[in-house]
């Protein structure tokens, strides 16, 4: 189990991996990004990642959620605040950082393997 840690952490956001699938828990694909980039958001806390589950707490609503590159959404968090903002109508989390916004694609339930090449 990891819980999030405030310490800041010099290491590097590590580059994102090998897999070819754009399934929920995922990588994105442009074309999302493009459709849902001015969609609303809520704010969220990051409570937990425990393997591949994100546990967010919205408000008094708690979700979990998948990501098949946990270690990069971890490294994130330790840089910067644990405040992230989520996109509901595609389980994104979106975290902000320097002018740019880190997008991680999430299951809401079961995600499906990696694809690898």
């Amino acid at each position: 189990m990891t819980r999030y840690d405030t310490t800041y952490n010099a290491v590097e956001i590590p580059p994102v991996g090998p897999c070819r699938s754009f399934r929920p828990g995922h990588g994105s694909h442009w074309i999302m990004w493009q459709l849902y980039r001015s969609a609303p958001t809520r704010s969220a806390v990051v409570r937990e990642i425990r393997g591949t589950e994100i546990t967010l707490q919205v408000g008094e609503e708690v979700l979990t959620w998948q990501h098949h590159e946990p270690a990069r959404l971890l490294v994130v968090l330790r840089r910067i605040p644990r405040a992230v903002r989520i996109l509901d109508q595609c389980t994104a989390i979106l975290v902000d950082h320097g002018g740019s916004t880190f997008w991680f694609y999430c299951a809401p339930g079961v995600m499906e393997d990696c694809v690898l090449p």
